[in-house]
């Protein structure tokens, strides 16, 4: 019997249980320091120093986050899940240091 083309792709052979835990580790510690982002953020906005759209679009990140939207059981052993996590906790990142950049009391 020959493999299908999308057979090759899969996540399978030694050590590919180690992958898959090790990227859905990562992708539940990204989540928690994007979480943890959101506090100072929410605290900016909430105590009226900072912007409303960091605080809107850190949320929007950690409720969309991969490390519950992506799978990472089979196809690529949780690649995507890898490098999504780093994509969004970098946003966050980036929303945390605007926030505190552009932060200022409000009239």
């Amino acid at each position: 019997m020959t493999p299908s083309l999308l057979s090759l792709f899969a996540c399978s052979g030694p050590g590919a249980g180690d992958a898959i835990a090790t990227n859905i580790r990562i992708g539940y510690v990204g989540a928690v320091f994007s979480g943890l982002l959101l506090i100072p953020v929410f605290h900016a906005y909430n105590y009226g120093h900072g912007r409303r759209w960091p605080f809107l679009w850190s949320f929007i990140l950690l409720i969309i986050h991969p490390a519950w939207t992506v799978s990472a059981i089979g196809g690529d052993c949780g690649g995507m899940k890898f490098v999504s996590t780093c994509f969004f906790t970098i946003l966050a990142t980036v929303f945390f240091v605007l926030q505190r950049r552009y932060s200022r009391p409000r009239p």
